[in-house]
């Protein structure tokens, strides 16, 4: 199976090279990351590789030395399990988008998120 990864920082709300703060997105600052869900999925626990050495280098080289090889089984499982148990948090519904009445959970995620902000 995949192990979720990170490339570069624009997440964390950092602007590092090759980044630039354009294009209707700026950078915020770690206080102030673009994570989603951050009070049910711990993005601290997720490996994050450098944008620039992703791309100045084969992508795939450096995945296999600077996450698969440093994370061992129980580890990547349990990153596994953490996006297995978010799954329907990314799915917003099935079927046709004006008639279907069978629904992911996105709505009911955000809104715990808005609350969480506002309490």
């Amino acid at each position: 199976g995949c192990i979720p990864s990170i490339v570069g920082s624009r997440l964390r709300g950092l602007s590092e090279p090759p980044c630039q703060a354009r294009f209707g997105w700026a950078a915020s600052g770690a206080d102030y990351p673009h994570y989603c869900f951050p009070n049910r999925i711990p993005w601290k626990d997720f490996p994050e590789v450098s944008e620039s050495e992703f791309i100045a280098k084969n992508g795939d080289q450096v995945l296999q030395q600077q996450v698969f090889s440093q994370y061992d089984t129980t580890k990547k499982q349990e990153l596994r399990t953490m996006m297995m148990q978010m799954r329907e948090g990314w799915i917003y519904g099935w079927g046709d988008p004006v008639t279907s009445t069978s629904f992911g959970q996105v709505h009911r995620y955000l809104w715990e998120e808005f609350e969480k902000l506002v309490a």
